[in-house]
């Protein structure tokens, strides 16, 4: 057996943990695990960020999995994620007044639903224009 192997398993097994208590969601798998899931697996699972965790080389894709939240927010998680992936690729697009518009009605349907990166888009938009967004952060995991 090759400990090697075991050995990177276990310590991203536990840096997602830590990132898990990071950001204040009760699990969290790793892209590489969503994308070996079966078709029609019925998990409720959204991508809250890539991240560069320590003991790792290149950065980890970080999707939640919200199962176990109350219905109520199961539902408005699933109808905010249009509209956080649409500000990403907006951000990205240099399309900042567009993005912050589509991370404010997110924000307007579930306050505690911004995912990481669209924090991030926030932060770097507003660090940008010399400004700062209230309650973002730049996240580190390393």
């Amino acid at each position: 057996m090759d400990s090697t192997v075991l050995g990177l398993a276990v310590n991203l097994a536990k840096r997602l943990e830590e990132v898990t208590r990071s950001l204040g969601v009760d699990m969290l798998i790793t892209d590489q695990v969503a994308r070996k899931l079966p078709k029609g697996h019925g998990h409720r699972l959204r991508k809250l960020t890539e991240a560069s965790l320590k003991g790792c080389s290149a950065p980890v894709g970080i999707i939640e999995v919200y199962d176990q939240d109350p219905p109520e927010v199961q539902h408005l998680k699933n109808q905010i994620e249009p509209l956080l992936e649409e500000g990403v690729k907006l951000f990205k697009g240099g399309h900042f007044e567009a993005a912050l518009s589509r991370f404010q009605a997110a924000q307007g349907i579930l306050p505690t639903g911004l995912t990481p990166s669209a924090f991030r888009c926030l932060n770097q938009g507003a660090l940008d224009s010399g400004g700062r967004v209230e309650g973002t952060a730049l996240l580190d995991f390393r």
